[in-house]
C-alpha cells in the first residue's frame, strides 16, 4: 500500500519536491495544485508521478485518497494552508518557514495535535552528513568547550533581493528579507550543532536595506538585504552572524563558517560543497580533514523521503523537530525586533 500526496505550489521549488517524491516507493501519485494552470501543466508533463492538477484547494481537502499535503508556497501562505490541510485530516509537510508569526506556527502545531496528524517543517540541511559530523564532534568534546560559532555570507543574489517584483523581497509575503529566507537554514543548522549545550537566551541585532535601491533609498515594501546579529546562550557561548546578499559581485571568499572551542577550531570551509577541517593549537596544518557535503538536491531528497517514511510508519523524522522550528522562527523575529528597537530581545521558552 502507498499514499497519494498533494503538492501545493507550482514554482521552482515545487519541481525539486516533485523530483524527490518521484523516488519514494511510498508515494503512488501526486495531485498538483496551484493558481497558475500553465505552470501546473508544464510540471505535469515533466513528472509522470503527477496524476492530475487542480486550481481549487477544496478538491484536495475533499479527496480522501490524499494522505499528505506538501506545501511549496510563498511564506505568508504556509500557516493558513497547513491549518486548512490539518483540519481536513491530512498530514502536512511544509517548506520553511512554517509561518511568519510565532502564534500562527503554534496554532498549526496545536491543530496537528488536536486532529491526530503531523506537521513537519522542511529542514533539509540537517540531512547532510557534514552536519551530523559537526554535532558529533561537539558532543564528544573534540573541540573542548565550544564558546563561539561564526557564520558570514556576502554574495551576489540580485535576481532575488534587488527584484521588487518577486515575492521574496516583499515583507507582506516573505515576512522579511534575507534572514527569513535563506538565513532560516543557517539558524536551525546552528541550533542543531549546539543542541546539547543549552538553550539560546537572547538576541541583539541590526537589519537594514543597504543595496536594494541604486540611489540608497529605503523601500518600505521590501525586506532587509543586510543582517548582523548575536545569539547569546545561558553560558559563555555565542553565535555571531553577518550577511549581505546584494553585492555587485561575489568576493573572493563569500562564505566563512567556523566553530571555536578551547581545544580546537572546526572550520566549515567552502560554499556549496563545504569540507570540515579540524585545527588544533600549535599546528599550522589541518590535523583531521573530514567529509564533504551533499548537494542541495541530495539534501532535499533525503529530507522529503524520510518525512514521507516517518509519516507512513508513524515515527519521528530522523532530524528536525517542532522545538527547532519554533526556536528558529523565534530568533528570526527577535532579530527583526532588536533591529527595530535597538534593544536586546529575550527568547522565552516555548509554551507546551
Amino acid at each position: 500500500m502507498s499514499w497519494r500526496v498533494a503538492v501545493i505550489g507550482s514554482g521552482q521549488w515545487a519541481r525539486v519536491h516533485l523530483a524527490a517524491l518521484s523516488n519514494s516507493p511510498l508515494v503512488s501519485g501526486v495531485v498538483l495544485a496551484g493558481r497558475n494552470p500553465a505552470s501546473l501543466q508544464r510540471l505535469a508533463a515533466e513528472f509522470a508521478i503527477v496524476q492530475r492538477t487542480t486550481t481549487t484547494l477544496s478538491e484536495v481537502w475533499d479527496d480522501d485518497g490524499v494522505a499528505v499535503v506538501d506545501i511549496v508556497l510563498p511564506h505568508h501562505l504556509h500557516a493558513q494552508t497547513a491549518l486548512a490541510a490539518l483540519e481536513a485530516g491530512k498530514h502536512v509537510v511544509c517548506e520553511k518557514p512554517g509561518a511568519t508569526k510565532i502564534e500562527d506556527l503554534d496554532r498549526a502545531v496545536a491543530a496537528a495535535e488536536s486532529h491526530g496528524r503531523r506537521l513537519l517543517i522542511v529542514m533539509n540541511q540537517l540531512y547532510d552528513p557534514v552536519n551530523h559530523q559537526i554535532r558529533q564532534l561537539v558532543d564528544e568534546g573534540e573541540l573542548g568547550r565550544v564558546f563561539l560559532v561564526v557564520e558570514t555570507g556576502f554574495s551576489r543574489h540580485d535576481q532575488f533581493y534587488r527584484d521588487p517584483h518577486t515575492w521574496r523581497t516583499r515583507r507582506e509575503q516573505a515576512g522579511g528579507g534575507v534572514l527569513i529566507d535563506g538565513g532560516y537554514h543557517m539558524i536551525y543548522k546552528h541550533l542543531y550543532w549546539l543542541g546539547g549545550l543549552g538553550r539560546p537566551q537572547w538576541v541583539i541585532a541590526d537589519a537594514a536595506q543597504l543595496a536594494v535601491d541604486p540611489q540608497g533609498k529605503t523601500i518600505a515594501e521590501q525586506g532587509e538585504d543586510f543582517v548582523c546579529f548575536t545569539v547569546g546562550y545561558d553560558g559563555p557561548l555565542r553565535i555571531a552572524s553577518s550577511h549581505a546578499w546584494t553585492l555587485a559581485a561575489d568576493p573572493a571568499r563569500a562564505h566563512q563558517n567556523f566553530l571555536a572551542g578551547t581545544e580546537a577550531t572546526l572550520d566549515v570551509s567552502g560554499d556549496e560543497q563545504p569540507v570540515l577541517q579540524l585545527r588544533r593549537p600549535g599546528q599550522r596544518e589541518v590535523v583531521q580533514p573530514l567529509g564533504a557535503a551533499m548537494t542541495r538536491t541530495q539534501r532535499m531528497e533525503a529530507c522529503l523521503l524520510d518525512y514521507v517514511d516517518a509519516l507512513y510508519h508513524d515515527r519521528p523524522p530522523q532530524y528536525g523537530s517542532y522545538e527547532i522550528s519554533h526556536q528558529t522562527l523565534q530568533i528570526i523575529l527577535a532579530v527583526y525586533e532588536s533591529a527595530r528597537t535597538g534593544q536586546r530581545v529575550e527568547l522565552l521558552p516555548r509554551r507546551v
